[in-house]
């Protein structure tokens, strides 16, 4: 409830630099094997194809059936192994 009531960070402020830096900083690498987390694909490893660190997605490859299928998920729905 704190972080939901608190006021947001000036945006010069050491506390909103951090925020932004670690939104945009990659936290996975093209070829990385990661779990997927969240959503019907959940459980399932996955290998990530590519990312799109802006927006703080990934397209990551999902074996279904036997066949490499693009997923594309955020940064939040996956995990490293």
């Amino acid at each position: 409830m704190a972080s939901l009531l608190a006021p947001a960070p000036a945006e010069g402020s050491p506390a909103a630099q951090a925020a932004a830096a670690k939104k945009s900083s990659p936290e996975y690498e093209v070829g990385e094997s990661v779990t997927v987390m969240d959503g019907p694909f959940a459980t399932l490893a996955a290998t990530v194809n590519e990312g799109q660190f802006g927006h703080a997605e990934a397209q990551v490859l999902v074996s279904i059936f036997g066949r490499e299928t693009p997923v594309e998920l955020s940064f939040d729905q996956v995990s490293k192994i």
